[in-house]
């Protein structure tokens, strides 16, 4: 009995071992590379040491040539300037030489602020108003205020702009102790360099028309002041 005992010990004992043996045995040189290149691919090291995910590299190469298409996309956008909707503001500083009354008045000058805005490609509506002065003989002083609605059309050459605009409203006139307010009327055309998207420089020049109405037709009278300087616009 005590031997039958033993002999079962000994073979608990022995059973286990011939287990693992015959299962490594029985492992596949398939599964064996099969693991190892599933472990070859898990992980990359880089000769930093780094260890990145797989299909990190693909990802940053799909990245890249995404930022490349955005880029060449940009590239090919247009901006067009002069559009409906568009818009500048317009800063004037002129000479004025008047025509009529001539030799009365003296060569003055005038400063003007303006906006206009672009209806459709070319055609602009908007308005100014000015200061303008002019001495005369006596040492006195001769001004006006015109405020004008201005509609206008502009024609470009490259960076070449030439608006062209009529101005049409009324003129605050004075002269010593003698008030009057009139119609004032203002043809205009000037030349500008388009510096960038949101300026461009240039000059100008116009005739102001400013007649004068009374009871007495008599005392009728047309004043006509020519003025030409040095323009601004800022375009938004």
């Amino acid at each position: 009995m005590k031997r039958l005992l033993a002999i079962s010990f000994m073979f608990l004992l022995i059973l286990p071992a011939f287990s693992q043996t015959e299962d490594g045995a029985n492992s596949s040189p398939e599964t064996v590379l099969t693991d190892k290149a599933v472990s070859e691919n898990s992980d990359t090291t880089d000769a930093d040491g780094f260890v990145s995910a797989p299909g990190s590299e693909n990802q940053e190469a799909d990245s890249e040539n995404t930022d490349t298409e955005a880029d060449n996309i940009q590239s090919d956008v247009v901006y067009k300037t002069n559009q409906a909707g568009d818009q500048y503001m317009i800063l004037k500083l002129s000479v004025d030489v008047p025509y009529r009354p001539f030799k009365k008045l003296i060569v003055g000058g005038s400063g003007t602020l303006g906006y206009q805005r672009f209806i459709v490609k070319g055609l602009t509506l908007g308005g100014d108003v000015s200061f303008a002065y002019s001495q005369t003989i006596g040492k006195n002083v001769f001004y006006f205020v015109p405020i004008l609605f201005r509609a206008g059309w502009q024609f470009s050459a490259g960076k070449f702009e030439f608006p062209l605009s009529l101005g049409i409203g009324g003129a605050f006139e004075n002269y010593l102790d003698r008030t009057y307010f009139g119609l004032a009327v203002h043809p205009n055309a000037g030349v500008f360099f388009r510096y960038n998207n949101a300026w461009s420089f240039g000059a100008h020049t116009g005739l102001y028309v400013l007649p004068q109405w009374y009871k007495n037709p008599k005392h009728n009278y047309t004043g006509l002041i020519h003025d030409i300087g040095l323009s601004v616009r800022y375009h938004f």
